[in-house]
């Protein structure tokens, strides 16, 4: 915990003032070993939310001043699927983190939403913290070749759907 708090805190500039909107329940790993471990980190509050709720999301940011949330792509796809409204960017919130959210959805949401910061990664439980994160900020993406690395090999990655 102390190694993924460390990690999470640092790639999202997690500092002691902040407030972190959790609302997947803590056996999730993007809510416990992600999120809550960053808030331990520094000290940082975590707003804990039993359950999602796209309707009570922006209301709840603005109340409790929430600067970052942890998320699962599809709680973006709910959020884009509530109808625009005018003050949809006027909240606190400026860091998003997680994963699913693909390139098109991240390019909207924070378009709609005025998120200024995605930390978009990639793994399971397994998976040592920030080997594969969108360390790029570019939407779409996750991990890189950092410089300097000796394998000069290619990675081609083909989409399932490729006919």
């Amino acid at each position: 915990m102390i190694g993924a708090g460390l990690a999470w805190s640092l790639r999202t500039y997690m500092e002691g003032r902040d407030r972190c909107y959790i609302t997947l329940p803590l056996c999730h790993g993007n809510a416990l070993a992600v999120a809550f471990s960053a808030c331990s980190m520094v000290g940082a509050s975590a707003v804990i939310r039993k359950k999602f709720s796209a309707r009570n999301f922006l209301p709840d940011i603005r109340r409790f001043q929430c600067t970052s949330m942890v998320y699962i792509g599809e709680l973006w796809r709910y959020l884009l699927n509530t109808p625009p409204r005018a003050d949809d960017a006027g909240h606190s919130l400026r860091t998003i983190f997680g994963n699913g959210l693909e390139g098109p959805l991240w390019e909207l949401a924070t378009k709609r939403f005025g998120i200024t910061h995605v930390v978009e990664h990639f793994g399971t439980t397994e998976m040592p913290a920030g080997a594969l994160i969108n360390w790029t900020g570019r939407p779409g993406y996750c991990g890189f070749i950092p410089p300097g690395h000796p394998v000069k090999r290619r990675a081609i990655f083909a989409a399932a759907n490729v006919q």
